[in-house]
Formats: structure tokens, sequence, C-alpha cells
């Protein structure tokens, strides 16, 4: 009951992290345009959802890749998807109107602690790469295709 409790807590305290940077990115969106109008409208001409992969790269190691959807509305990047200890990882950021990409990944070691990592990329011709490594060590890699 304990581990549990400890558990949900550092969930939560994450969870509130990731929503706090959130708040920051959005701020920082709408200080490029404060009232919304022009920055919205080339935003909004990035939405839709990206397929694609994330990978983790280690050295001497071939990549390992799975599958991670990306939907992105007036700026904003999410995406999720269940790791190998059955535990719901995220993936939030913004996209930039410039086309500049951060996405705040929130995941699990295979230990099962909490980690995170920040990813810094670009969305040019549909397509997302963005890349960055994870706080317990280790490089992360993305890429993402917008679909049809």
């Amino acid at each position: 009951a304990e581990e549990a409790k400890r558990s949900a807590q550092e969930e939560l305290t994450r969870v509130e992290k990731e929503r706090r940077r959130l708040e920051t990115d959005r701020r920082q969106i709408s200080a490029v345009d404060p009232d919304g109008k022009d920055a919205a409208k080339p935003a909004a001409s990035y939405d839709g959802t990206y397929n694609g992969q994330l990978c983790n790269r280690l050295p001497n190691r071939e990549p390992l890749c799975w599958p991670v959807a990306l939907k992105v509305s007036n700026g904003v990047a999410e995406g999720s998807w269940t790791g190998r200890m059955k535990r719901t990882a995220t993936a939030r950021g913004t996209v930039a109107v410039d086309g500049s990409v951060k996405l705040n990944l929130a995941a699990w070691t295979p230990s099962g602690a909490p980690t995170e990592a920040v990813l810094l990329g670009r969305l040019s011709d549909d397509t997302i790469t963005a890349s960055g490594d994870w706080q317990a060590g280790g490089r992360v890699t993305g890429k993402w295709k917008r679909a049809p």
C-alpha cells in the first residue's frame, strides 16, 4: 500500500510538472502574437495526426523503437504509448509557427523508475523529426509523418 501511495504521488508530481511546462510553452507562443490571431492561423496549418516512432539509441546497440502517434492541434502536440512495464508514457509539447518542435517525454525506465526527456526538432514537409536525451541516460529520437 505504501509503495502504491508513493508511486501515485510520483505520478501526480510528474503530471503537475508537465502541466507547468506546457503552460510556460503556451505563454511563449502567446508572446509571439499576444492577440493570438496571427499565430493561430499558421500553427493550425500543422494540425493533424502524425504517425511514427520513438527510438532509444544506446552506444554499441541496435536502436530500440516503438510506435507513437502524435496529434497536433493549434500548436500543441500530444501522444502516448504503453511501455514495457504496462504503464502509460506521454509525449507533450509545442509546434511553433516557425516549425520548431519541443516535446517533453515522461516515461519509465526498465526498472520502473520515472524518467523524462526533452526532444527538440522541426516540422517540415509534413514530417516531424526530434531528438534529445533521457534523464536516466541514453539518446532518444523520433520521426513522424503526417497521415493523409
